[in-house]
């Protein structure tokens, strides 16, 4: 058996190698890897084998598994997303260093970010939809436990939000709780959304920010500024 040592690697693109089944047939070393792109548009089965790098094509969650120190990450044009992404148990230390999250061109999905994810995320500072066509919101809260249903989701370190081009999108999250914390939340973007009629759906939320006003408008949405935010788009 062989090591393959990659000590200066930091960032791996895979785009349209439908037919790539494994990287190599021994152990890769990847210390300074904190960027995967992983982009597939072809149908059928995509394998790495082995483990780290090799892995990657594998499945998407067990890449991530083995890059915890992950601090960007773009899923582009991946129709295979909804079964690897959801449904998994997910260790809290998944994606504890995610920094930057895109999701673009992703079919087959009705929600972005399932629940199993939403403990994972607490280090996110960037988060992008983009070019969906399924996804209905953003956030999948419905197995929320007792404890969580009452507090919602947090994102204390989520600066930047930007939701673009998801024709089916209704809202970020549907949340019958109290509290949805978005404590640094400093840029909201909401682009060619045309079903968006709420932001948080059946309640009133609490949305702590650190900025009265919103660092970007569209003129087709109506917000309304105060630290008790209702849903944030009126009737259309």
């Amino acid at each position: 058996n062989y090591t393959l040592e990659f000590p200066s690697l930091e960032q791996v693109s895979m785009t349209h190698c439908p037919n790539m089944k494994t990287f190599s047939r021994g152990i890769s070393s990847t210390p300074k890897l904190y960027v995967v792109q992983v982009t597939e548009r072809e149908e059928g089965e995509h394998h790495w084998e082995g483990n780290k790098l090799n892995s990657t094509i594998q499945k998407c969650y067990e890449v991530m598994i083995g890059f915890r120190d992950i601090e960007h990450l773009q899923l582009s044009h991946f129709p295979r997303l909804r079964e690897i992404w959801h449904g998994q148990a997910v260790p809290v230390s998944f994606f504890n260093n995610l920094r930057q999250l895109a999701v673009d061109d992703c079919t087959n999905m009705s929600s972005a970010i399932p629940t199993n994810l939403l403990r994972c995320l607490n280090n996110l500072r960037c988060l992008e939809v983009r070019n969906c066509d399924l996804i209905e919101e953003v956030l999948h809260l419905e197995e929320l436990n007792a404890k969580e249903e009452h507090i919602g989701p947090r994102f204390p370190r989520l600066n930047r939000l930007r939701l673009i081009d998801l024709p089916k999108l209704k809202r970020f999250c549907n949340f019958t709780g109290n509290i949805i914390e978005l404590s640094e939340l400093e840029n909201l973007t909401i682009e060619n959304c045309p079903d968006m009629e709420t932001f948080i759906s059946n309640s009133v939320v609490h949305v702590t920010t650190n900025n009265k006003e919103p660092q970007k408008l569209t003129s087709e949405e109506n917000f309304l500024l105060a630290h008790q935010v209702q849903p944030l788009f009126d009737e259309k």
